[in-house]
């Protein structure tokens, strides 16, 4: 499904949606799980190294080594999702993003 589709399907449900793509975020998404582009970068490198010194060696399974968690207030304000405090206290990114539709109501486009 497209994300409005989704995120219309969370909201029908009364959950909060979580994505992993980071432009997403502002756009009614309550979190949002964005890989560490620090770590990603010098993980891609370590294995770029690796092929090039050893190219018989099998491929690993690509793995994310790390991921920050951004939280967008107003869209669990627009859902009715209260996060608890002891989750808030840990995330990387707060913020008070665009307000999407609530429960019901259409995107604006």
């Amino acid at each position: 499904p497209s994300f409005e589709e989704a995120l219309a399907e969370a909201r029908r449900l009364g959950v909060p949606f979580i994505s992993d793509d980071r432009v997403r975020f502002g756009q009614g998404a309550v979190i949002v799980l964005v890989a560490r582009h620090d770590l990603l970068g010098r993980a891609a490198a370590d294995e770029a190294r690796t092929l090039r010194e050893e190219p018989e060696r099998a491929q690993r399974p690509r793995i994310v080594p790390g991921f920050e968690v951004w939280v967008d207030l107003a869209a669990a304000e627009a859902l009715g999702v209260e996060l608890p405090l002891p989750f808030l206290a840990r995330v990387d990114r707060l913020k008070r993003g665009r307000p999407g539709p609530r429960a019901g109501e259409r995107a604006p486009r």
